[in-house]
């Protein structure tokens, strides 16, 4: 929507600067390396199942969602006392799939990417391949518009100004992301408007005359 205008007067809030004191917690998805030491054949890679437990070994369905890999290796050691003695565990993370963020618009790579580690905004934009570059000009001014782009998190757009962080190289503006923040950097050529939230597809979609709402969201 070349209307709307994101930009936004506040700068960050300093603890938005501030790396995330959390290690990462496990979800869904997550992969994960496992292995009793010393017990030959122990060696095992596992999936968080969708209600957040791990199987593994003889133990029952351990519940991990929320947790530290250092957590879960203390109580699959616990557990396992039952069956070895004074078991060693060696709990890896493979692959992070369950804490995310997207990044849309005018890069190289857009996505939905992992987010296993303190990543912030420019991190994300590099992750992503950087902004998308016409190869007639060797510009991306025409392509990234910078003043109309921003970050959601929940329903709430940050104070994040695109154009001072990435023209002005203001680091002020170079916030730590959380998990599903969506990042958007639109076309300044193009008309568009953003359906985001619990869609089956949160993305930008083309505007088309007389569009109203629930064909937006029909888009979405």
């Amino acid at each position: 929507d070349p209307a709307f205008s994101a930009g936004p007067a506040a700068a960050p809030p300093p603890e938005m600067l501030a790396a995330p004191a959390d290690a990462y917690k496990l979800g869904p998805g997550d992969k994960l390396d496992i292995e009793i030491l010393g017990e030959t054949g122990s060696r095992a890679e596992t999936f968080v199942t969708p209600d957040s437990k791990i199987y593994f070994n003889l133990l029952a369905g351990q519940d991990v969602g929320g947790k530290t890999t250092e957590q879960v290796r203390q109580e699959l050691e616990t557990n396992l006392a039952q069956y070895y003695k004074r078991p060693q565990v060696s709990v890896t993370l493979v692959e992070a799939l369950s804490q995310r963020f997207w990044i849309l618009g005018r890069v190289n790579s857009p996505g939905i990417y992992p987010l296993k580690r303190p990543m912030k905004v420019l991190d994300a934009v590099s992750l992503a391949g950087g902004l998308f570059t016409s190869r007639f000009t060797g510009t991306t001014e025409e392509l990234a518009d910078l003043s109309h782009s921003f970050i959601m998190r929940g329903t709430e757009m940050l104070p994040v100004d695109f154009q001072k962080l990435i023209r002005g190289g203001d680091m002020a503006q170079n916030v730590y992301l959380q998990p599903d923040d969506f990042i958007y950097l639109p076309s300044s050529l193009t008309n568009e408007v953003y359906v985001l939230g619990a869609v089956v597809e949160p993305r930008p979609v083309g505007f088309m005359n007389e569009m109203n709402l629930m064909a937006a969201i029909g888009r979405g």
